[in-house]
Parts: C-alpha cells; structure tokens; sequence
C-alpha cells in the first residue's frame, strides 16, 4: 500500500547530454520572467558553483558569457543564477537585446551552444554563444501535390531525339 498523492512529475531529460547548452526560454507574456537555462553540461563548463553564482555576458562581434565570479567581472555587470534544480538566470533587458538582435523567435525556445575561445592574459574566460539552428524536415504533403496535365507527349522533334540520345 503507498500512501500519499502519487506525484504528477516527470523527469526532463536533457535534448543536449553532451553539449554545453544554454536555452532563452519561451516570452510567455507580460509579468512573466526572461530566462536562460543552462544544461549540466553548460554549468560545468562555466564553473558555476551551486552558491553564489553569477555570469556576465558580453555582446562585442559576438554574444560571450562568463563566469560572472571571476575577479576581472564588475560587480553591476553579474547576473544571479538560481542555486539549486534547473540552473538559470533572468535578465528581461539581456534577453531583449539578445532576440532583438539575432532576430529570434520568441515564441519558441532559442538554443547556444557554448565554445571555447581564445583566452586573453588579464581578461576573464569567456564562452562564445552560437546559436543552434535546427534541420529543416521537409514532410510529404500529398494535399499541396497537383498533377501536371501532358499537353504534348513530344517535346523534342525526331532530330533533336536521336541527336540527345545518340
């Protein structure tokens, strides 16, 4: 016998296991948060640690992010991330600039994969974001198929014919 309500929770399993991924969530609207939530994968290589963490990010010729910890980073440029569960962070005035920018859809999750770059002496570590753009799935849709109508079953004349064939 179990007592109790049975729980109604699902695991997530992460769509990117091995990758380093940080996803801007859906703009659900009006008084609703902006956020980014970072994978397992993504919060090991930032280094996060699970109190106290922030990141910074850097819009220069690309969108960079960094552990917000690390010494080199202003204090007012560090955006708190959540500590425990599904580790994330919101910032409405990031995540605008960053939909505005790359002209996203924000009616649908946008994911980054995080890469090294090369790291400068005297400047913080930093991972650059590079959007993830799915594959384009082409279905075969039979209603959209017209028939073509044959109007002249010989395209070439007789001459033509052997000469192609030939």
């Amino acid at each position: 016998m179990i007592f109790g309500v049975p729980t109604q929770r699902t695991v997530r399993e992460e769509k990117y296991p091995q990758t380093p991924v940080i996803t801007l969530s859906v703009n659900k609207g009006k008084g609703t948060s902006k956020s980014f939530l970072l994978n397992k994968k993504a919060v090991e290589l930032l280094g996060l640690p699970n109190e106290g963490a922030t990141v910074a990010l850097s819009f220069s010729d690309n969108i960079f992010i960094a552990n917000g910890n690390q010494a080199e980073i202003p204090e007012h440029h560090r955006i708190r991330v959540t500590k425990s569960g599904l580790r994330k962070f919101s910032d409405k005035k990031v995540y605008d600039y960053i939909v505005n920018l790359l002209k996203l859809d924000d009616t649908a999750e946008n994911e980054f994969q995080l890469s090294s770059v090369n790291r400068v002496v005297g400047e913080p570590v930093v991972f650059e974001m590079s959007l993830i753009k799915e594959d384009i799935k082409y279905e075969n849709n039979e209603e959209n198929i017209e028939e073509i109508e044959i109007v002249d079953e010989e395209i070439f004349p007789d001459s033509i014919e052997s000469e192609v064939v030939a």
